[in-house]
């Protein structure tokens, strides 16, 4: 049998960030420590712990007196993930120039129609990634 050695507010760090991470709880959501102590069952000691990691990860703000708020990303966010993005892609494709099937990579010009589709894809997705704020 396996035993979970890590700590309970490692285990509420870790729930929560996956919770974030892949958006079920929303952007902008108000974490309460009342809540979370109903849904994890616990004292508040290892949920504040857990809020403390997270703000430190830029996850969340803690606002005095007021609580804590999943962080919300604004359109200057998203557009500056999307170039990042962007330029992760560019820089696939320069690395690919060493690589010993670079003839194969390079044939035809089929790396820069998939450099036109990749611009095209983050170019679409970043406008619909806008309307949706």
């Amino acid at each position: 049998m396996a035993l979970n050695k890590s700590t309970l507010s490692e285990q509420i760090y870790q729930i929560l960030r996956s919770d974030i991470l892949h958006q079920r709880i929303p952007l902008g959501e108000k974490l309460t420590l009342k809540n979370l102590q109903a849904q994890f069952e616990v004292s508040s000691t290892p949920i504040r712990e857990a809020l403390t990691r997270l703000t430190e990860d830029g996850l969340v703000r803690y606002y005095s007196n007021i609580g804590v708020n999943v962080i919300e990303l604004s359109k200057q966010d998203l557009t500056e993930l999307y170039q990042f993005m962007g330029d992760l892609d560019r820089l696939a494709i320069l690395y690919s120039g060493n690589s010993p099937e670079r003839e194969q990579i390079y044939k035809n010009g089929e790396i820069i129609k998939a450099g036109d589709l990749m611009k095209q894809h983050l170019e679409d997705s970043l406008q619909y990634a806008l309307s949706c704020l």
